[in-house]
Order: C-alpha cells, then structure tokens, then sequence
C-alpha cells in the first residue's frame, strides 16, 4: 500500500542548526588560526580540535540537527554504530583537509583539500543514511519509507 506522508519543518530546529554551523564554524577558525607554530611545524592537537569543531559540531551536529527539524508522520531511528562512525568521518576529513593546507594555501592545496573535506561530508552523510537504514530494516518497514537519502 503506498501512502502519502505529509512532511514539514520545525523552524525551531532549523534556527538551531544554522546556529549550530555558525559556532562551529566559529570554533573551528579560533582554532585554525593556532594550527601552524611560529617556527612553522603543525600543531596535531590543533588540527584534531579545529577538526572536530568543523566536522563534529559544525558539519555533524548541524545536519542531525536538521534531520529533527523535519515533521513526518513516520518515525526515523538511527543505528548507534553507524551514526558515531559517520561523526568520526566527518571529524577525519575535517582535520585532514586542513592539516593538508595548513601553512601552504597554494591552489592546488587548496583544491585539494577542497575535495578531501566534501568527499569526507559525502561518506559522512551516506553512512548516516545506512544508520537509518539499519534501523527502519530492524523494525520489520521497508528501509526507502523510512529513509530517502
């Protein structure tokens, strides 16, 4: 039986997801100001802690948040394994992106990095995806009305 779901946003949670970005972002460029030493070595706890700022709350934080934001009448679950590996991903693109252009912002870098962070974000959402899944196929529902992706 296919049935329309009837779907609208909480504008609460999408407020608190830009804000959410928004201090992440913020975070993350406190911290990436302190990633190259003055005698020009990197910093690794810096990295990891820009990093984790970016990709944990900025980018992590602010999409699951959003996920909330959305009114369906079905209910979405989320496998724990998959979610906590989707943060560590985005956590790991996010700092190595930035450990690759940290102290030399050539354009190459720059690209490079570029793209290490949007497939980080890509592999971060896709496994996002298959934590929720995981958790509609636990539930006996068919995986694609509970999670389109």
């Amino acid at each position: 039986m296919n049935s329309v779901v009837t779907a609208g946003l909480d504008t609460t949670y999408v407020g608190l997801s830009f804000l959410i970005a928004v201090i992440g972002s913020f975070i993350a460029l406190s911290a990436a100001r302190r990633i190259v030493r003055p005698d020009g070595s990197i910093h690794g706890a810096n990295v990891v802690a820009a990093g984790a700022a970016l990709g944990g709350i900025g980018v992590w934080s602010m999409h699951f948040v959003g996920i909330l934001a959305l009114r369906a009448d079905l209910a979405i679950g989320y496998s724990m394994t998959e979610t906590l590996v989707s943060l560590l991903a985005a956590v790991a693109a996010t700092s190595l992106a930035l450990y690759f252009v940290a102290g030399n912002t050539t354009l190459t870098r720059v690209v490079t990095a570029g793209t290490i962070l949007g497939l980080g974000v890509c592999v971060m959402h896709y496994l996002a995806c298959t934590a929720c899944a995981s958790a509609a196929a636990s539930t006996g529902r068919s995986v694609w009305s509970a999670c389109r992706c």
